[in-house]
């Protein structure tokens, strides 16, 4: 008995994997912005890298900054992308 739950929960897991697995195959673009958008129906903007250092000069925009990098850290630690 133990043995077939024990199966069953492997199986279950495998389904779930090829599930999450087909989504990402259906998706044209990889990047965080379209899977945001598709997978989680959120907008998410870009700050290109270049542009980060000029953040630091004053208040208002190194606040935007923070603010972007706590929305980036919810959306990669979204549940919807974890098994």
């Amino acid at each position: 008995m133990v043995c077939c739950n024990i199966i069953l929960s492997m199986h279950l897991m495998m389904l779930i994997l090829l599930n999450y697995m087909w989504i990402l195959l259906l998706q044209v673009s990889y990047s965080l912005i379209q899977l945001a958008k598709t997978q989680l129906n959120k907008d998410r903007k870009e700050i290109a890298p270049q542009d980060i250092p000029q953040m630091f000069q004053n208040s208002e925009s190194l606040m935007e900054l923070v603010g972007f990098l706590f929305k980036c850290i919810r959306f990669v630690s979204h549940r919807s992308w974890s098994v």
